[in-house]
């Protein structure tokens, strides 16, 4: 199985404490869902892919951005 995982912002403390130093116009609200994602919500995608129910799945990059890669291509 080869799988990609492309994700956008994750709210983590990493990208909390570049937001200190990060120009404005790349914060949420250039996020079409408005907010960056959860690191849960990833791990609910690994999850999905590590599970039955994705045994077909392979040869695909999975994007988990909030549509931020529609935006930015």
């Amino acid at each position: 199985m080869n799988i990609n995982i492309h994700s956008g912002p994750i709210d983590t403390p990493m990208v909390q404490k570049s937001k200190e130093t990060a120009p404005k116009e790349n914060g949420p609200a250039t996020i079409p869902m408005g907010r960056e994602g959860k690191a849960s919500e990833v791990a609910e995608l690994i999850c999905f892919l590590l599970c039955d129910g994705s045994t077909y799945i392979t040869g695909t990059t999975q994007s988990i951005d909030g549509g931020w890669g529609n935006c930015h291509i």
